[in-house]
């Protein structure tokens, strides 16, 4: 797992290209001691939505803590999760229905955490109704981030995207993305989306599934570092977590972009082969390959551009693909196209040249076949 720690203010931070109706929205986020002082129940949503949150009775207040950045810290303060201390929980219920999520075109959670060891087995991050959750496994040092299928217990099916290899007392940024990437609420109430789980910008893991309405049926709130309702002592996370957030829509993601498409080559052209694609919003360059053998893995770059077309001056025939990039890295390889070259075919040189011989005053006639 690549260590990238970077550290980011949460009314600040944004990540890549919103792909729903309307704009993407802070739905609730936290940052101590500005959303917490330690004194009253409320912990005040920096978000812009007013989702204010409540602590839980039986905790003193939040905790300093070390700041989640490159070798400095110390002055800001935490929320430190572990047990009965401090956990925090939404006011409002149904904050992630699938109504929500369909207008939006999905949701993100995310926030910063060190755990400090305790094996617990299903630690919150972010827990909303129960049913959709981004956490971490203490007993395998695993991230997860996963969703409930299903309309009841009868029905009730979860799925989970993880990584593996998260060390005590080490900070990390994760990610949850669950983008429905313009699906709608289907019949049965679910909804269908791609969950992505990326950790330190890196994305780790991801799989087409089904968001059920079981969470929305519950009527349930979110909660930051335990189960929203149940004082399971298995659910509680043990360590600091920094600023949490939710967002409605999938905000800009610190992510490479996916390969490009639509990738065509020219056919009729001479002496060159014109190749196209269709332009990936998160892109900022392509890269254009090359081969004379339909094998992309040992095909040669020929050049980069910003814009979605790319003349290579040859004839023939030639294999292409593009992969596109930005600031944190190159897709993978597009599908790739045959094209063709004409040649310019110049004429051959005239037979029977002839020219007169002293026979014109002053005028040479030269003379050849057609």
């Amino acid at each position: 797992m690549k260590r990238m720690m970077r550290a980011a203010a949460l009314v600040t931070l944004t990540w890549g290209v919103a792909q729903s109706a309307l704009a993407w929205t802070n739905l609730c986020g936290y940052s101590f001691p500005d959303s917490y002082d330690g004194t009253g129940p409320t912990v005040t949503d920096l978000g812009g939505m007013g989702n204010n949150s409540t602590v839980r009775t039986n905790v003193d207040s939040y905790a300093p803590g070390e700041f989640p950045t490159d070798g400095s810290g110390g002055s800001f303060l935490t929320i430190l999760p572990s047990g009965v201390t401090n956990v925090f929980k939404t006011n409002a219920t149904k904050l992630l229905s699938n109504d929500k999520i369909a207008l939006y075109g999905g949701y993100v959670m995310e926030a910063w955490f060190r755990w400090n060891g305790t094996p617990n087995g299903a630690m919150r991050l972010w827990d909303y109704a129960g049913t959709e959750v981004l956490g971490l496994d203490g007993s395998a040092g695993m991230l997860f981030f996963g969703a409930v299928n299903g309309y009841d217990d009868a029905t009730y099916d979860w799925r989970d995207i993880s990584t593996n290899g998260v060390q005590p007392n080490v900070w990390y940024h994760a990610v949850g993305v669950f983008d429905t990437q313009g699906r709608t609420v289907e019949a049965d109430g679910s909804i269908g989306g791609t969950m992505k789980l990326i950790v330190d910008d890196q994305l780790v893991a991801s799989l087409f599934w089904h968001k059920g309405v079981y969470g929305d049926n519950l009527n349930r709130r979110m909660c930051v570092g335990e189960h929203p309702e149940v004082d399971y002592d298995g659910c509680d996370f043990r360590g600091l977590i920094y600023n949490p957030r939710v967002t409605l829509g999938i905000p800009p993601l610190p992510l490479p972009p996916n390969p490009p498409t639509g990738v065509s080559a020219s056919d009729d052209l001479t002496n060159v082969i014109r190749v196209t694609w269709t332009a990936n919003p998160s892109a900022t360059n392509y890269i254009v390959l090359q081969n004379t053998i339909n094998d992309p893995s040992t095909a040669t770059p020929i050049g980069t551009t910003n814009s979605t077309s790319f003349d290579d001056v040859v004839s023939g025939t030639y294999y292409y693909w593009v992969q596109a990039e930005n600031e944190f890295g190159v897709s993978g390889v597009s599908v790739g196209d045959v094209g063709f070259g004409v040649a310019l075919r110049l004429p051959g040189a005239p037979d029977n040249v002839a020219a007169t011989d002293g026979t014109l005053t002053g005028l040479v006639t030269i003379t050849w076949d057609a």
